[in-house]
């Protein structure tokens, strides 16, 4: 591969599948329920305790070892590193279809990138803060988690256009990931760039980005720590005889799931926690894609995970505008009193329901637009590039 990026595609191998994986947007929709499930787990005390997930598992009672062990399974940080990985290996091979040299792909990519990411993020921020300015907060303090309070900060103008920018996320607080999505979508070319150097050059740059997380100290929400879950994934997509080599789909995935639940059981956190949940997802991802036979994974084919894949984004952008709307319900009409884990039951169903309608007519009015302006901007864009060096040639 030429470093000067004349070419982003030389590095890989004859017989790479370049196109759609249905099955990635699978795996992507149900990481987001994931996401939403464990999060309707953590609104509301258990057995009196408001961060059950603090606590050693053995040290849980019994209703809190049931919602750990399922979030366990589910590992919402889990999820969203796969997010990122998923990111990194889809767009590299956006830009390896193109076969356009990559420092003329970069602007219409970018522009292309803004549209996919933007307008529903900046709907479901404006919608959270209509629902948090129109419904009041009616749940008690006694019934409220540690993780309640982060729905409940108080709302201006200035912070619903500074989570817009994605200065900060204080008003829709999963928008965190959008940031890391930007700075890794900026970053993902340099990435490339690095892994067409060779498989040394691949490892070098893996190992700088963990250092760097590292060394810095870089915070839960930092960018830096979650910039080689997307190398990960620009990995995966340089180097395609990584996946060919799979003989053992099916015990590759279930160890992969496997290291994701000792993760969130035995709360290994930290860079050493994500660091253990990238091997965990690109171990899913690598079993997903290297599997020889059409029927391993066939259940991700299936209709509900194919619908919850392509309405994962919005999914994931308005769960939480609707478990506020839904537990504040539940508080009206008095279902918290009953105590247990019926209250996070019906929030579950309730926001599983509510949040499906909301994505799919998001994902329709405002996803499904924004993606095909996207694609015609950045086909826009890619003339003007190519005209403007044409002119200076270049």
């Amino acid at each position: 591969m030429n470093v000067a990026g004349n070419e982003v595609n030389a590095n890989r191998g004859p017989d790479v599948e370049l196109g759609f994986n249905s099955r990635l947007e699978s795996m992507r929709g149900l990481a987001a329920l994931g996401v939403l499930l464990t999060h309707c787990f953590g609104i509301f005390q258990i057995d009196g305790i408001n961060a059950y997930w603090t606590l050693p598992f053995f040290d849980q009672p019994a209703n809190a070892k049931i919602l750990t062990l399922i979030g366990s399974l589910l590992n919402p940080s889990g999820a969203v590193v796969a997010f990122f990985i998923i990111s990194g290996y889809v767009l590299s091979l956006s830009l390896f279809r193109s076969r356009k040299p990559l420092r003329q792909q970069f602007g219409p990519y970018i522009v292309k990138r803004a549209f996919r990411l933007l307008p529903a993020m900046w709907v479901s921020i404006l919608l959270f803060a209509m629902v948090r300015e129109v419904v009041p907060n009616y749940v008690d303090p006694s019934y409220q988690s540690a993780f309640y309070s982060i729905l409940v900060t108080p709302i201006t103008l200035g912070l619903v256009l500074q989570n817009c920018v994605l200065y900060q996320s204080t008003i829709n607080p999963v928008t965190w990931t959008m940031f890391v999505e930007v700075v890794g979508s900026l970053a993902l070319p340099l990435m490339i760039v690095g892994s067409g150097l060779g498989k040394r050059a691949a490892l070098g740059l893996m190992a700088l980005l963990i250092a760097t997380a590292w060394l810095t100290r870089s915070g839960e929400f930092d960018a830096r720590r979650f910039l080689f879950c997307f190398d990960a994934g620009v990995a995966l997509a340089c180097f395609p005889r990584l996946t060919e080599k799979v003989r053992l789909p099916i015990p590759l995935f279930l160890g992969g799931v496997f290291l994701l639940f000792i993760q969130r059981i035995a709360s290994i956190n930290g860079i050493r926690g994500t660091v253990l949940l990238t091997v965990g997802a690109t171990m899913l991802l690598v079993a997903v894609i290297g599997a020889k036979d059409a029927a391993t994974f066939r259940w991700l084919d299936i209709y509900p995970a194919r619908f919850f894949g392509k309405i994962s984004y919005s999914l994931y952008l308005l769960h939480l505008a609707i478990i506020y709307a839904l537990m504040q319900l539940l508080a009206c009409l008095g279902f918290l009193k009953v105590g247990g884990l019926l209250p996070t039951a019906l929030l579950t169903v309730g926001t599983l329901v509510f949040t499906t309608v909301a994505a799919s007519t998001s994902y329709t009015f405002v996803e499904l637009p924004m993606i095909l302006y996207g694609k015609k901007a950045y086909y826009y864009s890619l003339l003007i590039v190519r005209r403007n060096m044409q002119h200076m040639n270049i």
